[in-house]
């Protein structure tokens, strides 16, 4: 393939996102307002609208809808038609659907994803912190304990650099948004966590990790 064809290949690539913002900015105004007769009507034969980036931060309608917290009647129906590669798009902040549940607390949207995918609780964001340490951070108390049953293996896994900050990020995290109940049950599960140190030096409960902010790059 000659240099001219790729680049006309890639310029055509790079100007669909902002084509498909344009063309499903009603899609948008529908889920933002929970119209799901709306959505049905009018991209119910449209395949390519399940996986179109509607919005600047390219998520998709799924995004969209979970993000709203209260578009769950059309998270249902997005999700019965989507593929589990469809599912498992991120945005341009490398979020899935389930990160976003897990930032708005939105409990019932995340129990519909984990029941399509259970993989997605083990997909990290570009700051490399899963669905559950997303909800830790925004003190989504309910949704916390939700996903902790999917991920014990964070705990249970051999000790390395890498893991080790997630988890001292994450005990932190729950001392900063006071779920200290919670905090105390995983260290009498797992001791280590009392006094584990990660790769940057940090220790479990110095209690200002809950000041950390994902910002991708």
């Amino acid at each position: 393939m000659s240099s001219s064809s790729s680049q006309l290949i890639m310029a055509s690539c790079s100007s669909q996102p902002m084509d498909d913002l344009t063309r499903y900015m009603p899609l948008h105004k529908y889920i933002l307002e929970g119209d799901l007769e709306s959505v049905k009507r009018d991209y119910d034969s449209d395949d390519h609208a399940l996986q179109a980036r509607i919005t600047a931060n390219l998520d998709t309608a799924l995004h969209v809808a979970v993000g709203t917290g209260r578009a769950n009647r059309i998270v249902e129906y997005l999700l019965n038609k989507m593929s589990k590669d469809q599912v498992a798009l991120q945005n341009r902040d490398g979020n899935t659907v389930l990160s976003i549940a897990a930032i708005v607390g939105n409990i019932q949207a995340a129990e519909l994803l984990v029941k399509k995918d259970e993989n997605l609780n083990r997909v990290a964001n570009n700051c490399g912190w899963i669905p559950l340490i997303e909800a830790a951070q925004h003190q989504k108390k309910e949704m916390t304990e939700y996903l902790l049953q999917f991920t014990e293996g964070l705990f249970e896994s051999e000790e390395n650099g890498s893991t080790d900050t997630i988890r001292v990020l994450f005990m932190n995290f729950l001392i900063g948004a006071k779920f200290y109940g919670l905090a105390l049950e995983l260290v009498k599960l797992h001791p280590s966590l009392a006094t584990m140190v990660s790769s940057d030096g940090r220790v479990s409960f110095e209690g200002n990790s809950s000041k950390a902010i994902c910002i991708s790059k």
